[in-house]
């Protein structure tokens, strides 16, 4: 039996415990945990295929699920913004927009084959960097 990595992994569902997800949100609320879903999606997108161990698919695929969790919540960010204690809900407007189209785009090189993805382009910078130092 294959291990589930992306949606409701074990090590987030302890014996005798609600999934850490759900704790999190009776424990903070939505607004904190829907922020903390937003910036683990953009570390997921931001690192895809680049952690030993995880494929970009894979990782693609938990941005996803965090997105689509605060999605879910049917509140848009601004409102969440608005009811917690940013002053600039214009720019989490744009976060969150941001980070639709960075996941749509992920997920279009990924079915499509392009090898040439924005992680990918920091990797090589990386590369570079590292030996012209």
């Amino acid at each position: 039996m294959k291990k589930e990595l992306v949606n409701h992994p074990i090590h987030y569902n302890l014996p005798d415990r609600k999934e850490c997800i759900v704790e999190m949100e009776e424990k903070y609320g939505t607004f904190i945990t829907a922020i903390f879903c937003l910036t683990n999606a953009y570390k997921y997108l931001y690192r895809a295929g680049t952690k030993d161990g995880n494929s970009k698919e894979q990782d693609i695929q938990k941005a996803k699920w965090y997105y689509n969790w605060v999605d879910s919540k049917k509140m848009p960010i601004f409102e969440m913004v608005n009811k917690g204690s940013i002053d600039e809900p214009r720019d989490e407007q744009l976060l969150y927009l941001e980070l639709s189209n960075e996941l749509k785009e992920e997920e279009e090189n990924v079915e499509n084959g392009c090898s040439n993805s924005r992680n990918e382009q920091k990797v090589q910078r990386r590369g570079r960097n590292s030996r012209s130092a």
